[in-house]
């Protein structure tokens, strides 16, 4: 990770990044403790999550063509401001009808500051570089996981939830003017004009030797398998509690030891570095894969502790994987369009999994539920390896058919061939 530090505008992308992400928790868990508040409503604070957290994925592909004409800092400073203004706006006027239209505007500013995160690590890495820059991300990511809840939670008690708000924006704000001042990159989304035709990046960053998946295919495994792997939200609770019979504080636990597992996995990441990205990808998502089918057999919650850990591991793997296998597979001045549809999926793929979890909690049993899971995301994996090894093998015979082709050359005499 220290190779990826040695770039300036790198440094600039991963300190903003982790702000950013600290920023996010303590900005959502106030949102929250405002609307449930205000409505002592779950239903209503279940609402104001999907109007920040998945509402925000289709509007973001919406804004590439305004953010393709700006340079990353360019765009970072603008989206900054506007989680900034959301921000402020909610803690000025409180609960009310405006607050939800106004959280879907913080949420897919949020959305675009992390895509062109994505897009900025990109284009300032060369190589194997953004690899080990990905790590770097992927660790402050995980810390920020861990301290964010905590640091939110001691503010909102200490402050109140509106103050926080506006402590909060007034950070973004910061977080913009910061973002005003940063080095330029090189080949920025503003300076390349690239049509989506284009070969693959010259930078070497396709190791050889590694699949050649389709990047829409790509961005289809990454909505399937985010959709599968939400769909035991709604019923970890009652899994906690009827099948486990440990009550909420079973169910902290749960969300403890996966935490620790996530914080492991984004440490095994960086000894993985010289994978190929669908190789670790494959491997995370089989350990959370499997994590479901054990919690949904497991006799006790020490146990099911212990197997939420292994899953983690994965979880703390899977997402960085596929964002760096995107950014490899995209092509030379695609990289933001490709951030953007990645961040988009990442972001709808869940909502649409928490509506599927919650109808089958309601239709099964909180062990069922979990097993679900963990078989569509083994099937989706399996169907997906099998689908790039049918594509290699018909690549690999086009191919030699072309290359066992006579080369025919025409007669100077007749004009046929000789």
């Amino acid at each position: 990770m220290t190779r990826a530090l040695r770039h300036r505008p790198f440094r600039w992308i991963g300190a903003l990044y982790a702000v950013d992400s600290l920023l996010e928790w303590c900005g959502s868990i106030a949102l929250m403790v405002v609307v449930y508040g205000r409505t002592d409503s779950t239903t209503v604070a279940a609402g104001m999550l999907l109007c920040k957290q998945v509402a925000p994925g289709a509007l973001v592909p919406l804004a590439g063509p305004t953010l393709d004409r700006l340079s990353v800092g360019r765009a970072l400073t603008v989206a900054f401001a506007l989680q900034a203004v959301a921000l402020l706006a909610i803690s000025a006027i409180g609960y009310g009808p405006l607050l939800f239209p106004i959280a879907v505007l913080a949420g897919a500013a949020g959305a675009i500051v992390r895509a062109l995160v994505r897009t900025g690590a990109a284009l300032s890495l060369p190589g194997d570089d953004l690899r080990a820059g990905n790590a770097f991300l992927n660790i402050a990511m995980a810390v920020c996981g861990l301290a964010g809840p905590a640091l939110a939670a001691v503010a909102v008690s200490a402050f109140g939830a509106l103050p926080v708000l506006a402590a909060v924006a007034g950070l973004l704000a910061v977080c913009s003017a910061l973002a005003a001042c940063m080095p330029h990159l090189a080949g920025d989304a503003s300076a390349v004009v690239a049509t989506a035709d284009e070969p693959a990046q010259d930078d070497h960053r396709q190791r050889s030797g590694a699949p050649q998946v389709p990047l829409a295919w790509l961005l289809g495994l990454v909505g399937l398998v985010t959709c599968v792997f939400s769909m035991d939200d709604p019923t970890l609770l009652a899994y906690s509690e009827r099948a486990l019979h440990a009550g909420v504080e079973g169910y902290g636990l749960i969300f403890a030891a996966w935490g620790v597992g996530v914080t492991a996995g984004s440490v095994v990441f960086t000894r993985l570095l010289h994978w190929p990205m669908l190789r670790v990808y494959a491997l995370a998502t089989t350990l959370a894969g499997c994590a479901y089918l054990g919690m949904s057999v497991s006799p006790s919650l020490g146990v099911t502790c212990a197997i939420a850990i292994v899953g983690g591991v994965g979880n703390g793997m899977d997402w960085i994987a596929i964002v760096t296998a995107v950014q490899e597979t995209a092509p030379r001045g695609q990289e933001a369009r490709a951030a953007r549809h990645l961040e988009a999926i990442g972001m709808v793929g869940p909502g649409v999994g928490i509506l599927v979890g919650g109808v089958l909690a309601d239709l099964t049993t909180p062990r069922l539920t979990l097993l679900i899971p963990g078989v569509l995301a083994l099937l989706v994996l399996l169907l997906g390896t099998l689908a790039v090894r049918v594509r290699e093998l018909r690549l690999r015979d086009g191919l030699t058919t072309l290359a066992s082709r006579p080369t025919t050359l025409p007669s100077p005499i007749t004009g046929g061939s000789a």
